[in-house]
């Protein structure tokens, strides 16, 4: 169950997220079950490349929770990320 769960989150296409509340959401999802979702982490660091040109805030605070989360339980692939987030 979860490996189908993981297929479909991996497979979302975050630009086509169109409003905050949305791409808030999927990131919430990503930090809360980034432990069962190999690809968590790297779809994060995909976000934060994107979030930097935008700026959103609403964004912003879902993805440092969720590397907060990740980093938590997959802390040497999150560390760096987190530098770079900040």
């Amino acid at each position: 169950m979860i490996n189908m769960f993981e297929k479909f989150l991996t497979a979302i296409n975050f630009d086509l997220l169109e409003d905050e509340v949305s791409k808030s959401a999927y990131i919430w999802i990503l930090g809360e079950f980034g432990a069962h979702i190999e690809l968590a982490p790297y779809i994060l660091e995909r976000m934060i490349k994107i979030n930097m040109e935008f700026r959103n805030v609403e964004v912003t605070k879902a993805l440092l929770l969720a590397l907060l989360k990740l980093f938590f339980v997959r802390a040497p692939e999150v560390k760096n990320m987190l530098g770079q987030f900040f």
